[in-house]
């Protein structure tokens, strides 16, 4: 009795891509490691952007590295509300804030999303966010809507170029390929997850300031700035997530003046919290003068990272 040698066909998955510029191009290595990979499962992204023919030269791109793709002219928003569209993952490539907060919004509670986006703050520092909503997170899909609306108010209407391009500055340029290779990371590692039914291992939402340390990203809302310290203290009293000690990360404090970026550390050795750079937020510990600068140190650092319609930051996919 002959074995028979035929190979059983991989499932197709279809993944809904919202965009089809630098960053799904960027991203695209994510599915063609997969597709080469995988036995079992065929990622087979569908392009959607409502540039004339970018849709269409980005399929051409995912089959030249052997990913088969679609491609769809018109909106994310549109694409979503076909029948077919509901329960399957969405990658968000969106280079505007906003358009990342209306989509959460208008995403099927069945999908999961994936979503990536570079910063350049107003300090000139270089930022990557990432984040993988799980289906039906909605406590997750609120934290994205507040801090992505708030972003998208305050972020100057300049292409990839001001960041990338020829008006940005050379460092981030240099480093582009770490942050690309941090959000493609993301990519393989959840879809893989996703199609598996396991949890994920990292964050809902994380970020990065040189692509390659990566930090949980935690949002805040308030009325008001905080104390830094007092912020930080707080957060960490009693956090949404899981924090060890030893670990680092970062608080969005959204207000209606604006976002800012806190870095924060658990130490490991007698569980304190200190602020990046800064000494350990104990007050009681240190005189009142010391207490003061480093408070005055914060403070500063704060508002240099401090985006608001006066300095407002950057953004692309």
């Amino acid at each position: 009795m002959k074995t028979s040698t035929k190979t059983k066909p991989r499932r197709t998955v279809e993944v809904l891509n919202a965009g089809a510029n630098r960053g799904a191009h960027e991203n695209l290595f994510a599915f063609a490691e997969w597709n080469r990979e995988s036995t079992s499962v065929a990622l087979v992204p569908r392009y959607i952007d409502p540039v004339l023919g970018r849709a269409e030269l980005m399929k051409a791109a995912a089959l030249r590295h052997g990913v088969a793709a679609e491609a769809v002219e018109g909106t994310i928003e549109a694409a979503i509300a076909e029948a077919d569209a509901k329960g399957k993952p969405v990658i968000l490539n969106l280079d505007r804030p906003e358009a990342i907060a209306k989509t959460i919004l208008a995403i099927d509670n069945d999908s999961a999303i994936l979503g990536y986006l570079l910063l350049k703050l107003p300090s000139g520092e270089l930022w990557g966010v990432r984040f993988y909503i799980r289906p039906s997170d909605l406590a997750a899909r609120l934290d994205g809507v507040k801090l992505f609306h708030r972003l998208g108010e305050i972020t100057a209407r300049r292409g990839s170029a001001a960041i990338l391009g020829a008006e940005g500055d050379a460092a981030h340029r240099a480093v582009e390929a770490r942050y690309r290779h941090w959000f493609a990371a993301h990519t393989r590692e959840n879809i893989g997850k996703l199609l598996a039914g396991i949890e994920p291992t990292g964050n809902t939402f994380e970020i990065t300031d040189d692509g390659a340390t990566t930090y949980a990203l935690i949002t805040r809302e308030g009325e008001t700035w905080s104390d830094p310290r007092v912020l930080a203290e707080s957060v960490a009293a009693n956090p949404p997530i899981p924090i060890l000690r030893g670990e680092s990360w970062v608080i969005a404090e959204v207000t209606a003046d604006g976002v800012r970026f806190h870095k924060v550390r658990r130490r490991q050795a007698d569980d304190r919290v200190a602020l990046h750079g800064l000494g350990v937020i104990d007050n009681a510990a240190v005189d009142a003068e010391r207490a003061a600068r480093e408070a005055a140190d914060a403070l500063a650092r704060a508002e240099r990272q401090t985006i608001s319609r006066r300095s407002p930051v950057l953004s692309t996919d």
